[in-house]
């Protein structure tokens, strides 16, 4: 659930033997420096400000063969192009993170919040950022096993939102974290106000059941030694105004993590209730099942991944997160769907730096036609520095 300690003082309080308190205050003085530490650093001691700057760039090459409705295509695209800036005021009490998608000239904020550290084990959180539902949603999509992430993922994953997040460090091994958030009617989402006064409150919690592992990195890159395990579970609640409907929409998300020396496994349920004012309720249920293993130690991986997608009969609605429009799941017309993952990673510098070559098969199980298969195959160059 963690990553590594960054020094002796975060070691140390990762072990228990001083709070984080008096590991700001061990940190205090000296200069000004500039470093490397998972981006480049620049840390202002004299007065406890850091400032760390990221770029993530994807080059990406697909080539989709469609069903007999739609064409094929054959495309070279700029998948990412994000700057982060992220850091730390007041030798750590405050945190914070900007990031922009500079490939998207209509919408290019992502996140950016300003988060107090009050004590220990809380923080809270306010600005735009991810809803906690979906594990693999909250998981950089420089971390990812495959390209993209699971179609069910995508389905049942609403985008950022602006609001506020608390977080509680129960104990090393659980944490619990609640969201209130604009919330998803019509207008609302990503870089949007709220446009009523309905919301939507979130709730997560993480636990390690075995050993200590970053859930957040889907490949187990960094060979753990011994057999780790850890799960999740997050639910949704939204009062939704959406196409003159009002409507209670409940989400809930459960996964499981294994790790242990190169091998690597997840899998994730979802459910959705959709319960309108006018009409019948709509469930729909979605998994998925994904697992990467080394042939090469941390160098070369073979990845795998299966997702299925239970329509409700052609009425699931999902929460319209959507990449693109040959990885866009669809209920309209779908009794359900399925999809098929394979793929190759080489890594050069960890996640930093990896080639990606995948082959997806999307099965669209038509209620009044003939079944439906789109073949897609990828090949990306990413850098995250």
């Amino acid at each position: 659930m963690r990553t590594s300690a960054e020094s002796l003082e975060d070691l140390l309080v990762e072990k228990g033997v001083i709070t984080k308190s008096e590991a700001r205050e061990v940190k205090r003085p000296q200069n000004t420096r500039v470093y490397w530490n998972n981006g480049t650093r620049v840390d202002f001691d004299d007065n406890g400000f850091t400032a760390k700057v990221n770029a993530d760039v994807v080059g990406r090459y697909s080539y989709a063969d469609a069903s007999e409705t739609s064409p094929n295509t054959s495309s070279f695209s700029v998948e990412r192009a994000r700057l982060t800036l992220s850091g730390a005021a007041l030798y750590g009490e405050f945190t914070y993170k900007l990031e922009a998608e500079l490939s998207d000239g209509d919408d290019p904020l992502r996140d950016a919040f300003l988060e107090w550290h009050a004590c220990d084990f809380t923080g809270i959180r306010m600005g735009q950022f991810k809803p906690v539902v979906s594990r693999q949603f909250n998981t950089p999509a420089t971390m990812l096993l495959l390209p993209n992430r699971s179609v069910v993922s995508d389905f049942f994953t609403f985008d950022r939102n602006q609001g506020v997040q608390g977080n509680l460090e129960v104990s090393q091994d659980i944490i619990l974290v609640g969201q209130f958030m604009n919330g998803v009617s019509d207008g609302e989402g990503i870089n949007r106000e709220g446009v009523d006064t309905s919301h939507t409150a979130t709730a997560g919690l993480r636990a390690a059941l075995m050993g200590q592992i970053n859930s957040y990195s889907e490949s187990d890159i960094e060979y753990t030694e011994d057999a780790a395990l850890d799960i999740g579970v997050a639910m949704a609640l939204s009062e939704a105004n959406q196409s003159l409907i009002t409507s209670d929409i409940t989400t809930v998300s459960a996964d499981a993590n294994f790790k242990r020396h190169g091998m690597s496994l997840n899998g994730e349920f979802f459910y959705q209730e959709n319960d309108p004012d006018a009409g019948s309720s709509v469930e729909t249920l979605g998994f998925y099942v994904q697992g990467g293993y080394f042939l090469t130690p941390k160098a070369l991986e073979f990845a795998a991944r299966y997702s299925n997608l239970d329509c409700d009969n052609g009425a699931g609605i999902g929460n319209g997160f959507m990449t693109d429009i040959a990885n866009t799941p669809s209920c309209a017309g779908n009794d359900s769907l399925d999809a098929v993952d394979l793929g190759l990673n080489y890594y050069w510098w960890e996640h930093r730096l990896k080639a990606q070559f995948a082959w997806m098969r999307l099965s669209e199980d038509r209620i009044s036609s003939s079944n439906e298969d789109t073949s897609r195959w990828i090949f990306q160059l990413s850098s995250w520095f």
